[in-house]
């Protein structure tokens, strides 16, 4: 009774209040790895060259085999017919590549490395059950609301964020994009979303215009009948430096009498 209770009270505490998601993450990699190790890394790497092997010889060859196909009286409908000749080459090829390494694990085991076998499995199991996990993450990622439970009280799912990152730059950029926006609404639900920065061309930034010096004094032209502004002031002195270098040349006539009346050459 001792024993009983303590199992229950373990299985409480292992799968009582837990989050859904983070029961599913531990069960596909538990599984994912029992099934590879029992099965063996061989068998494992000849299962998915088969896979992928079947899928490129039979979109190479299945035009060929459909042209044989057609010859058959029964071979009504064209589209059938290149349906059947696709499986019919995928078949074979899986069959032949599965039959190959079956061989070489029997000369594995020959040779008493089975436990090796078995071992690589493992490791060749976790990281295939991981990667259907990041998958899994990245579409529930765009498919959930950024406020949803299921992502935010994992305690699993975060570890894949990164990985499933990394496979959605595979993704069409508007489908990144959006991933990478609902990530950072999962890690900080009170940040604002992130918006890219629009920056105005040169030409149409606005210019700081400096100040206009103040004018000192204003010489009346009666020549001319208008006012001339003929130098300025800051406030640390002359705004134009009063130099032989930039000294102009004496008025003349009734202005030389106004510019001898203030004391200044211009």
């Amino acid at each position: 009774m001792r024993s009983k209770h303590l199992g229950m009270k373990i299985i409480e505490n292992l799968f009582v209040g837990r989050n859904i998601l983070d029961l599913v993450i531990a069960a596909a990699l538990i599984f994912s790895v029992i099934r590879s190790f029992l099965k063996g890394v061989v068998r494992e790497i000849f299962s998915l060259l088969a896979l992928g092997l079947g899928i490129i010889f039979a979109r190479q060859m299945f035009p060929q085999v459909a042209k044989i196909l057609e010859g058959d009286p029964g071979a009504d409908s064209p589209w059938i017919t290149r349906g059947v000749a696709f499986v019919l080459v995928f078949l074979a090829v899986y069959i032949i590549i599965s039959i190959l390494g079956f061989m070489v694990r029997a000369m594995i085991r020959s040779v008493e490395l089975s436990w090796l076998d078995h071992l690589g499995g493992a490791i060749l199991g976790l990281l295939k059950g991981g990667f259907l996990l990041c998958l899994l993450i990245a579409v529930l990622v765009m498919i959930l609301p950024p406020d949803s439970q299921i992502i935010k009280t994992s305690r699993l799912a975060p570890f894949f964020f990164q990985e499933a990152a990394f496979l959605m730059k595979f993704a069409p950029e508007e489908i990144n994009l959006k991933f990478r926006e609902k990530i950072e609404r999962f890690q900080n639900p009170e940040a604002p979303l992130s918006k890219k920065k629009t920056h105005r061309p040169p030409s149409l930034k606005s210019k700081k215009r400096k100040p206009a010096a103040p004018a000192s004094f204003l010489l009346f032209s009666e020549s001319a009948k208008e006012w001339q502004l003929l130098s300025g002031f800051s406030d640390a002195g002359y705004s134009r430096p009063f130099s032989a270098d930039n000294r102009r040349k004496p008025l003349v006539g009734s202005e030389t009498v106004a510019g001898e009346a203030f004391g200044f050459w211009i």
